[in-house]
Order: structure tokens, then sequence, then C-alpha cells
């Protein structure tokens, strides 16, 4: 709408050395206390209008039906909190998710390493740093992306796990939890993707050019 003739989309810069895969002993904690999982995670504020939030709790109701030990962690923020946590309640969903606060950048490292998959926005169509935090983790990340949008700042699209609707929800988890070797295959994608369009090198190299 400007007019710009010289514009260039600047990835956000992931510190790849410190989001990265790893061995997390906060796995064994959540086993201890919560079951054996399998465990999802998803950081996104409570902001039904914006992330979908009450989308993915209906589908985890559905969900849990076939994964009576599934879990779900949820960050308790955001304006429509008290709204998720009734919705929870009224879906029976009580023991299955896990309210955490909001947390520390180290804290939260642990945490996308300690979980099988990490789910992020269902209106919105785009991403904040915590999607690209949980892919350099080597997570497959759950979410609605605009590819339109994507091919205006990517030579190659990110390798995330679409879905949009309730019924997408479901059937892209129920993938994912079904079938290890396919959360496996993505999450090597996706950190892979992240080394080449959002490292450090990469990134400082944009900048110096542009600059």
């Amino acid at each position: 709408r400007l007019g710009l003739t010289r514009a260039e989309y600047m990835p956000f810069l992931i510190d790849t050395k410190r989001y990265a895969p790893r061995e997390e002993p906060l796995r064994k904690e959540f086993e201890a206390q919560h079951g054996p999982g399998p465990f999802l995670f998803s950081p996104a504020r409570q902001a039904w209008a914006v992330k979908g939030n009450d989308k993915m709790l209906r589908a985890l109701a559905r969900l849990s039906q076939e994964y009576p030990s599934l879990r779900l962690i949820l960050a308790s923020w955001g304006v429509d909190l008290e709204v998720s946590q009734r919705l929870v309640h009224e879906l029976g969903l009580d023991h299955v998710v896990i309210w955490v606060p909001l947390m520390s950048k180290p804290r939260l490292i642990r945490y996308y390493n300690a979980v099988d998959v990490v789910l992020d926005q269902f209106n919105l169509g785009a991403y904040g740093t915590s999607t690209l935090e949980a892919m350099a983790c080597g997570k497959p990340v759950v979410m609605h992306f605009d590819d339109d949008a994507g091919r205006l700042c990517y030579p190659e699209l990110p390798p995330l796990v679409r879905a949009r609707t309730e019924s997408e929800i479901v059937a892209a988890l129920g993938r994912l939890l079904a079938q290890p070797e396919h959360r496996a295959e993505v999450g090597l994608a996706s950190q892979a993707w992240i080394e080449r369009f959002h490292g450090p090198d990469v990134v400082v190299e944009r900048h110096l050019r542009a600059y």
C-alpha cells in the first residue's frame, strides 16, 4: 500500500544453539505426575478470536476418547483465560489439561524439548517466535498458516502441520500421535528449515546486505 519498491522480508533470528533438540529430564517429571502421555504443549495466549484456542480444546475432547493418557499443557494467560478454563471444565478435560504460568525463555526451551507436539494458533494464519523456537527444538508444530503469504517471504514453505478447523486439528494430531516416525520426520524437517531461513548467519547476512 505504501508503494515501496525495495522492501525485503527480514526473518526473526533464532539462536539455534540455544533452541535445539536435547534430552530433557522434565519429561520424566511430567510422566511421574501425569502418566505416560503423549504430551502436547500450547504456549499461545488464550485469545479465541486470534488463536482459536476453543477449536483446539474441542478437538482435544475428541482425541482424548482415543488417547485417554493424552495431556495438553496450556499457558494460563490471555484475555480469554477464564472462558478457556470454563470450556475445559464443560468438556470434561480437567484431568487432561495442565495449566502452567508464564515462564522464562530457558524454562520454555525445556518444555519444548519435553513434549511431543506443539500447537500454536488456528485463526490468524501467521506465527510469532514460539512456533519458530519449537521448530528449532525439532518439534512438529500444528497451526493454521497462510501459504500465499508464506510464498512472499520464503522460497520454501515451512514444514508446519497445517490445520484450521476442529476436524482438521483432530486429523492432524491423530496422525502425529499414531505415527511416532511421522512426528520425528516433521521435527527433523522443521529444525533443518529453521537453520536455512532463521539461523543467525543467514539473518545477520540479510541485515548487513540491507544496511
